[in-house]
């Protein structure tokens, strides 16, 4: 994923979160904001600090920006999105992560088949 491809500003943040519409499941909550006369999708990553240290913190955004890279091409077009993590993710491998981000992004609507 390119850098331009990710949500950096506090204010994109606070925005996407405020009037985004949320899907979640016991590892993510996803929260999409569709974005007008914008082609490009967006992502940021939300992790509290409840999840660990720094290190662990770090490794699960590692995870989560992979798991998404391998489903960027399915995802719809046009939206800023926040992918927030919950507890339950810490220490889960590739595939069960992936496998939670897929349920998310169809619960969203985002998928596209």
């Amino acid at each position: 994923m390119q850098k331009i491809l990710r949500l950096t500003k506090k204010s994109d943040f606070q925005e996407t979160y405020h009037k985004g519409m949320a899907s979640k499941n016991k590892f993510m909550v996803l929260i999409a904001l569709k974005k007008e006369n914008s082609g490009k999708t967006r992502v940021g990553y939300s992790l509290s600090k409840r999840l660990g240290t720094a290190v662990e913190r770090n490794r699960t955004k590692r995870l989560l920006r992979e798991v998404f890279k391998s489903k960027e091409t399915k995802v719809k077009r046009g939206y800023d999105i926040l992918i927030v993590a919950r507890l339950p993710i810490k220490g889960k491998s590739f595939v069960e992560t992936r496998d939670a981000l897929v349920d998310v992004l169809k619960r969203a609507g985002l998928e596209e088949i």
